[in-house]
């Protein structure tokens, strides 16, 4: 009897013991509901419908994600984040990529003191190191307040049909890699082109690095794009864009100052046609006026050489942006913008990308914008 009793309790013993391990271990991982919802009012002039007011929930895009973590023992853990796109208008999800559920991420990954590998649908990472040194932290993702969108994405990625033309700022297929030494950052990706027709086709790669000073921070970045030849019209022959980017910020009292230059070259799509080039210096300026406000000024000068990949189809657009916001508390604010673009030259015609997606009326050169609205996280 002793025995059977002494047993008894040993297996009492084991079964609690596992249950507490079993505990820890799910104390040791989390999955995290976050997001971001807003919506504003915008008023335009200079589009093809004159002046117009309109709601507008992608000014500063709305989403709702999932991130998880594991803790793998030894400094290791995995992880993953699932990110959706969300129109508080209608409630749809990124209008120009309807199929895409998981537009902004879905990627899986491993972190260690070695570095973060993530797989997945992301960023590549020099459009991570641009976000870094964007005045506005690229809070405004849409044409008129930064656009730089349509120089830094994938220009390939447009849908055919696509009512809204946007190139996709995400790449499929990516594999990652990052890491953090003292002040400095760097990190590289591949994304797969999943092509059988070439290998290049499809794909991306970039690198690119930040170091942080004191007050100071600066950045370099570089990334390559090739085309899919034949999925586009106006793409039949493989083609590639990079991008080089460089730039700086500095803390001086209240302000946070930015400068930048990025330089953009794509290759043509048809034998005989220019090459397209572009050269952009940007900066701006953030000043923390008190707790509850700050003030962000923004500008951009777009030289384009070739628009369209058409000879001596040259222009300028300048871009100014004046953000203010006003927070009612650590994740809900108000805030209010102003944009302006001034289009010159090759930027005036409608084959541009940039002209299309802004939609200005025929022989219009400028376009102002203003938007008031209300944001908050969880």
């Amino acid at each position: 009897m002793r025995r059977r009793v002494g047993s008894r309790k040993h297996g009492i013993s084991a079964m609690v013991a596992l249950l507490c391990a079993s505990g820890a271990a799910q104390a040791q991982s989390s999955v995290t509901l976050y997001g971001s919802l807003n919506g504003d009012i915008r008023w335009e002039n200079g589009t093809k419908g004159g002046a117009t007011w309109q709601y507008d929930s992608s000014l500063i895009g709305s989403f709702v994600g999932l991130t998880g973590v594991e803790d793998l023992g030894g400094g290791v853990a995995a992880i993953f984040k699932l990110e959706s796109q969300v129109q508080t208008g209608n409630g749809a999800g990124n209008p120009s990529y309807p199929s895409t559920f998981w537009y902004n991420d879905a990627y899986v990954g491993v972190k260690s003191r070695y570095g973060t590998l993530t797989l997945g649908r992301q960023l590549n990472y020099a459009e991570i190191v641009a976000v870094v040194l964007s005045p506005d932290q690229s809070r405004f993702n849409i044409g008129p307040a930064t656009p730089l969108a349509f120089l830094g994405a994938n220009i390939f990625s447009v849908p055919a049909g696509s009512p809204i033309p946007v190139p996709d700022i995400r790449f499929n297929n990516t594999a990652l890699y990052s890491n953090k030494i003292g002040g400095l950052t760097f990190g590289a990706n591949y994304a797969f082109g999943n092509s059988n027709v070439d290998f290049r086709a499809g794909s991306n790669y970039s690198t690119g690095a930040y170091y942080q000073y004191g007050t100071f921070l600066g950045g370099i970045a570089y990334e390559r794009t090739y085309s899919v030849p034949g999925a586009l019209p106006s793409t039949p022959a493989l083609q590639y864009a990079e991008n080089f980017l460089v730039g700086g910020q500095v803390q001086a009292g209240p302000a946070r100052l930015f400068l930048n230059y990025l330089q953009f070259h794509a290759t043509a799509p048809m034998p005989g046609q220019p090459d397209r080039r572009n050269y952009v210096p940007y900066g701006g300026v953030r000043i923390i006026v008190s707790p509850e406000v700050d003030l962000t000024a923004e500008y951009y000068y777009d030289k384009g050489k070739n628009l369209a990949f058409l000879e001596h189809e040259d222009g300028h657009k300048q871009t100014a942006v004046l953000i203010a916001d006003y927070h009612l508390s650590k994740r809900s604010e108000l805030y209010a913008e102003v944009d302006y673009n001034g289009l010159q030259g090759g930027y005036t015609n409608a084959a541009t990308l940039a002209n299309a997606y802004l939609g200005m009326k025929a022989g219009a050169h400028s376009l102002i914008g203003a938007s008031a609205g209300f944001r908050t996280t969880f």
